[in-house]
């Protein structure tokens, strides 16, 4: 049984008699006949490497609502390919190639740096692949807590696991390149006063030390260390208290102040 012809369209198919179609086994190289220029001729063709496409949607995590003009870029490994701007619906494309791994950024001073990679190993039709990238606002003079960063009781050394989540604040600093952050410290009621100052101003010195063998100018990290004067429960001096309730005092936070020159 034969199925409904399909028209292949131009270049193969024309206005005129287009008969004889064969292809080879692969479905790379062909023949086919056509008198389109007067007289019956055979031609033959070569199918050309699948056209791939990725179409970026840029949006805002707290509006939802889509980006425009905002740098997108491309990348091979470390070369920059091409940097393109989103429209008024917050869209951008790029054509890839196959078999090749390529990243695509963006990010800049009103947005946290994103990234996310693509790899087009084992695409052979052309076709169009949709992605969604949700950037984060960048907030002066709003701080962020940060849990994850914990030290050993009453030091300034940083806590088995802590790594992660200083690395993530590395990576925000290497990322956003301008930022310029403040650390801030605070500990538990725990102790005298003055010794918990002196202790919060440490360990903030201490997150921004790490920051620094990332490869961060410490021109970009200012630290403060506020003691037990910025309890965020009830345990001042005299309560008695759970240590996960003293625990909830113990804490750093990021807070972007400005950008650099």
């Amino acid at each position: 049984s034969w199925s409904e012809p399909v028209n292949l369209g131009y270049p193969i198919n024309s206005s005129l008699d287009d008969f004889g179609f064969t292809i080879d086994e692969q479905g790379k190289t062909g023949f086919f006949n056509s008198n389109r220029n007067g007289a019956d001729m055979i031609y033959s063709f070569t199918k050309g490497l699948a056209k791939i496409k990725v179409n970026v949607t840029l949006s805002d995590s707290e509006t939802k609502g889509n980006l425009r003009n905002v740098a997108v870029n491309l990348f091979s490994g470390n070369v920059k390919l091409e940097t393109k701007y989103t429209s008024d619906n917050g869209q951008v494309e790029f054509v890839l190639q196959p078999n090749k791994k390529y990243k695509i950024t963006s990010g800049n001073n009103s947005f946290y740096y994103k990234e996310f990679d693509i790899n087009t190993a084992g695409i052979r039709e052309s076709n169009t692949k949709y992605y969604g990238m949700s950037l984060d606002q960048i907030l002066l003079s709003q701080s962020v807590v940060n849990y994850e960063i914990q030290f050993e009781e009453k030091a300034t050394s940083f806590k088995e696991g802590t790594d992660k989540a200083l690395q993530n604040l590395a990576d925000i600093m290497l990322f956003n390149t301008t930022l310029r952050v403040e650390i801030a410290a605070h500990t538990n009621s725990i102790g005298s006063s003055a010794s918990n100052k002196s202790l919060s101003s440490n360990r903030a010195n201490a997150v921004k030390n790490y920051l620094s063998s990332r490869g961060i100018s410490s021109s970009r990290v200012s630290t403060v260390g506020y003691g037990e004067s910025r309890l965020v429960n009830h345990c001042k001096d005299g309560m008695v208290c759970l240590d996960e309730e003293h625990a909830e005092n113990e804490r750093i936070e990021f807070k972007v102040v400005g950008f650099m020159p």
